[in-house]
């Protein structure tokens, strides 16, 4: 894996120059949302916790057309509803992207291979850590209005869960990480709605492999821009919904006869701007 990831980022990006990069700056507020959340404080109903948030993010492409885009989000919450009791109300989410072109179809149409990597430390929603580290190949079509790719993707997924709210039900810290190896499919979309807006849909899901695999963890975000460039040039705001559902029965105990959370979800909510500056 190593020599793979040596050999995929390393040799196109020493062997041209890049294009301007991009890099820049994110700042807003969100609200992460928590449903069907089975206690009796909250009887099925739905916790909300906002906060403010600050970004940075990283994109550019080389000359043989490899694109790498990185994004790193730092979330400060308001917490009231301590679905977690010991919760620290600070986290942060990690992306890093890489692909490039395998083989030219047609002047729309390209086979690539990918590069994914993603971190999630101490959400509000008890997800202690999440790692996610896999290599791909999509299917893409692009325009100058319209984006699709179908994705595919073998790697390595790892989940654990805080290990304070479990504990109340008899859960250990032993019990509370997942890690295992996974496969992935997305489907990843973009629209021109016109030329200042521009409406972003990617639905994915992750499953184990091998003996007893199941799904792992579906996922859809909707990112909804529209360009400032009136303000501050290159600049955008953003509505960003990312709705997640967890399979949460790896880490069930029969002898307990609970799950380990009473709720398998979480949606982030984000409204913010991003502004970027070239290197």
């Amino acid at each position: 894996m190593t020599n793979i990831l040596r050999t995929l980022l390393l040799t196109p990006l020493l062997a041209g120059n890049l294009h301007a990069a991009d890099i820049g700056l994110s700042f807003g507020a969100h609200d992460m949302m928590v449903s069907n959340i089975d206690t009796p404080e909250f009887d099925g109903g739905t916790s909300h916790t906002l906060g403010a948030d600050l970004g940075l993010f990283a994109n550019h492409e080389t000359e043989r057309g490899i694109r790498i885009d990185a994004v790193l989000d730092f979330y400060l919450d308001r917490d009231t509803d301590h679905l977690d009791p010991d919760h620290i109300p600070f986290w942060y989410k990690f992306r890093f992207d890489v692909d490039g072109p395998l083989y030219q179809i047609n002047q729309k149409i390209t086979l690539r291979w990918l590069i994914e990597m993603k971190n999630k430390i101490n959400t509000v929603s008890s997800i202690e850590r999440e790692v996610k580290q896999f290599l791909g190949a999509d299917i893409e079509y692009k325009s100058s209005d319209l984006y699709i790719a179908l994705k595919g993707y073998s790697g390595f997924f790892y989940l654990e869960i805080d290990d304070d709210a479990p504990a109340p039900y008899g859960y250990e810290r032993r019990d509370l990480g997942n890690g295992t190896s996974a496969i992935s499919l997305m489907l990843d979309t973009r629209f021109n709605l016109t030329e200042a807006l521009l409406l972003k849909a990617s639905i994915q899901n992750w499953s184990s492999v091998g003996v007893g695999s199941s799904w792992l963890q579906n996922e859809f975000i909707v990112d909804l821009s529209y360009s400032t460039d009136q303000w501050i040039k290159g600049s955008k705001v953003h509505l960003n919904i990312d709705a997640i559902k967890y399979n949460l029965d790896p880490y069930y105990r029969a002898d307990l006869g609970v799950p380990v959370l009473p709720w398998d979800n979480d949606t982030l909510v984000k409204s913010y701007m991003s502004i970027p500056w070239k290197i």
